[in-house]
């Protein structure tokens, strides 16, 4: 089994492209074979949960903040 690049409390910025958003992602649990993250929406000020399995290979997500 290969270790996660990401660890829990880690955030992380998704950004499709230079002209798009960027959004902020809390990586909550990091369970075999996924991550499950807390997505804030600044338009709106809201919270989403996603699990997302392929967080690693992304290259439109970057690492701003490791977790304690």
């Amino acid at each position: 089994m290969e270790k996660h690049q990401y660890n829990q409390g880690d955030i992380i910025q998704f950004q499709r492209a230079i002209d798009r958003p960027r959004h902020l992602l809390v990586i909550t649990k990091v369970i075999e074979p996924y991550y499950q993250v807390r997505h804030l929406n600044l338009d709106i000020i809201d919270w989403k949960i996603w699990d997302i399995k392929d967080l690693d290979d992304d290259p439109n997500f970057k690492l701003l903040a490791r977790g304690q």
